[in-house]
C-alpha cells in the first residue's frame, strides 16, 4: 500500500464535496461561537438575577415598619377621622367635651411673610448718651 499524500486526495475527492466538508467546518464553528455567547448570557442573566433578589430583600427589610409605628399610624388615622368630622360639622358649631362652643379657627394672612420695615443702621442710630441728652 502507498501512503497517499493530501494533495494527491484532494486531487480525488470532487469538488462539492471539499466544499461541503469547508461549509460544515464553518457550520461547526459558527455554533461553537454561539454556543459561548449563550453561556456568556446566562451567567450575565443569572447575575441580574441575583442582585434582583438582594434588592427585594433589602425592599423587605426598608419597609417593616418599626415595633409600635403600627398603632401610632392607626391612632393618628383615628385623629384625622374626628377631625375631618368636625370639619364636615363645621368647627364653629361644633362644641368641645365640656359643652363650650368651640372658637372658631383664625384665618390665615394672605401674606405669611409680609415685608419689614427697613431698619437703621447702627451707625445711623443715635448712642444712648446722645439720646438722653
Amino acid at each position: 500500500m502507498t501512503p497517499v499524500s493530501p494533495s494527491s486526495s484532494a486531487a480525488q475527492v470532487p469538488a462539492w464535496t471539499q466544499r461541503l466538508v469547508e461549509q460544515l467546518q464553518l457550520l461547526s464553528e459558527l455554533s461553537e461561537t454561539l454556543t459561548y455567547r449563550l453561556l456568556e448570557l446566562e451567567e450575565r442573566l443569572a447575575e441580574g438575577e441575583r442582585e434582583l433578589a438582594q434588592l427585594r430583600d433589602q425592599a423587605k427589610v426598608a419597609a417593616e415598619l418599626p415595633p409600635g409605628v403600627e398603632s401610632w399610624l392607626e391612632e393618628t388615622d383615628e385623629r384625622l377621622a374626628r377631625v375631618e368630622e368636625l370639619l364636615r360639622r363645621g368647627v364653629g358649631r361644633s362644641t368641645g367635651g365640656d359643652g363650650s362652643v368651640a372658637r372658631p379657627l383664625k384665618a390665615v394672612a394672605p401674606d405669611p411673610f409680609p415685608e419689614e420695615e427697613e431698619q437703621p443702621f447702627l451707625d445711623e442710630q443715635p448712642f444712648l448718651e446722645e439720646q438722653s441728652a
